[in-house]
């Protein structure tokens, strides 16, 4: 019996035409038939594909990364290099996020959810937003997460591609990429947008790089209704004044909460069987970035298959800390009593100190000393 997800899916992806993305649907079903060993669904689904327009040219490489959807496409244009256009599978879910960005993302939600009453009085639900805050704390998938959420394509703009070498054609790029979102509903994400938005003032920018700006702020003002224009910056101290103006829905991410660190290392777990004290997970990975808190699962998972234990534990996650953090600067950041309790549990689980030397850079006199 299919999933309701997955009738959503091919539903949505025919609804609007997109041949690419239910042959794309259609495919990952099959390869997943095939390795539960449905080998009839798996054949069945084959034979499907092959009557879609045009699937045969969809390679099933295009299922590499399920961030950017099983279903990229280039969009014709001047420049193809400059976007892509995808059906983002980022669930809103999966997005973690502290109290104050949850509540303004649902507010967000329910306004295009009630634009047509809002439309009756003369509003308009908000669709320009500007996400700032430290690395890996989540913007571009709170940006992913929107557009599945609104089931809009997602334009990702490549501002490497955007700033021409030559600078005359910036802004014809610009201009280019913001007719889309004219064209039909979509969700324009402009990525670390302060490459393209540095404050005008500072002498040191060309004066070309500064018109771009002007052009940016021209066709943000002239932006449509019907899509949304996401922009995210890690670097908000350097965006021109005039672009804060231009998105009246801010939203500051932050490096997760000890509540958010929980929940973050539950969803990146989920599917594993594991004997873990979430507690001192939480207490040992303070100031980490919930992308940092990603790495760290994925690291600790791989120890675990690799060793073939029926569980993974916090001696796991423990060994993927210090082999991911050692030098890092947060890993500067831990307390010596937390330092010596990490240690002390290695020890209780067998290492020999002289592993955990090696393991920590933490010199073998002072485990010694430190340790029971």
């Amino acid at each position: 019996m299919p999933s309701i997800k997955l009738i959503e899916d091919i539903t949505n992806a025919f609804i609007s035409g997109d041949i690419h993305s239910v042959a794309s649907i259609l495919r990952k079903e099959s390869i997943k038939s095939k390795q539960n060993r449905k080998v009839v669904v798996s054949k069945r689904l084959e034979n499907l594909i092959k009557k879609i327009p045009s699937a045969n040219s969809f390679s099933a490489a295009n299922l590499a990364r399920p961030e950017e959807s099983d279903y990229k496409k280039t969009i014709s244009l001047n420049n193809p290099g400059l976007v892509s256009e995808f059906h983002s599978q980022v669930l809103p879910e999966e997005v973690v996020l502290d109290i104050d960005a949850k509540n303004i993302v649902a507010t967000l939600f329910r306004e295009w959810e009630d634009r047509d009453r809002l439309s009756d009085f003369g509003l308009q639900p908000a669709n320009k937003i500007l996400l700032y805050g430290p690395p890996g704390t989540g913007k571009t998938k709170l940006a992913y997460a929107i557009a599945n959420k609104l089931n809009f394509p997602l334009i990702l703009v490549r501002l490497d591609e955007l700033v021409s070498s030559y600078l005359g054609k910036t802004g014809q790029n610009i201009r280019e990429i913001f007719d889309i979102a004219r064209q039909k509903n979509v969700v324009l994400f402009l990525d670390e947008i302060d490459t393209v938005a540095k404050h005008r003032a500072d002498e040191k920018e060309l004066g070309e790089l500064k018109r771009i700006v002007t052009v940016l702020l021209q066709n943000i003002d002239l932006f449509p209704n019907n899509s949304l224009i996401i922009g995210a910056t890690n670097h908000d101290e350097i965006l021109d004044k005039a672009i804060w103006r231009r998105f009246p829905l801010k939203i500051r991410l932050e490096v997760p909460s000890p509540e958010s660190r929980e929940l973050l290392f539950n969803l990146f777990l989920e599917k594993i069987e594991k004997q873990v004290d979430f507690g001192f997970l939480v207490k040992i990975t303070d100031g980490l970035s919930g992308s940092e808190i990603f790495d760290l699962t994925q690291q600790a998972t791989k120890n675990y298959v690799i060793s073939g234990r029926s569980y993974l534990s916090t001696t796991d996650m423990m060994i993927a800390y210090f082999h991911l953090m050692l030098g890092n600067r947060l890993y500067k950041k831990i307390s010596k009593q937390d330092l010596y309790a990490m240690c002390q549990k290695l020890k209780d689980h067998g290492f020999k100190l002289k592993d955990i030397e090696e393991m920590t850079k933490i010199p073998y006199t002072t485990l010694r000393d430190n340790l029971k």
